[in-house]
């Protein structure tokens, strides 16, 4: 009976520690930095739809053109760069928390995995290169762990 108890808590405990992360992501300083970084993706798409077909850069231009201006030295970009190392470092605590067992992977899933997605797509080679030129060895490696997951119908 004890075992069953223990059980039910510590399942609890990660239903609500997974749910804690949710609320953070959509509230406070995370919410307001993502805000920030929706408006920079918005720029960059509106500018890439702009652009002549034939003027248009591939994949590879468009990941150098974020890391040029997320790691140039404009008070602005360091303002954005900023917002997008406080969701890196919260997406890769989200990572750590279901690696570690803490959280949830079906809740943390369900809600941070298209985020992470869609934000390596936009900003990965500018957290990559940070994360290179200031040899930080773990920053954004949960992001990329987590845009790969695999999600599960939640509370299954």
């Amino acid at each position: 009976m004890l075992w069953l108890e223990l059980r039910h808590m510590d399942r609890t405990a990660k239903i609500e520690r997974s749910l804690a992360l949710i609320e953070r992501f959509h509230g406070g300083e995370v919410a307001r930095a993502r805000g920030v970084l929706d408006d920079v993706a918005f720029s960059y798409n509106a500018r890439l739809r702009t652009a002549p077909e034939s003027q248009r850069p591939n994949d590879k231009q468009i990941a150098q053109i974020a890391v040029g201006e997320m790691l140039s030295e404009s008070a602005t970009s360091r303002a954005k760069l900023s917002e997008l190392l406080l969701v890196t470092r919260f997406l890769d605590e989200a990572a750590l928390c279901v690696e570690a067992g803490l959280c949830r992977r079906d809740i943390v899933c369900q809600y941070l995995t298209t985020y992470a997605r869609g934000l390596y797509a936009t900003f990965g080679a500018a957290i990559e290169e940070y994360r290179r030129i200031n040899d930080l060895g773990n920053l954004g490696l949960g992001v990329d762990r987590m845009r790969n997951y695999t999600c599960e119908p939640a509370f299954s």
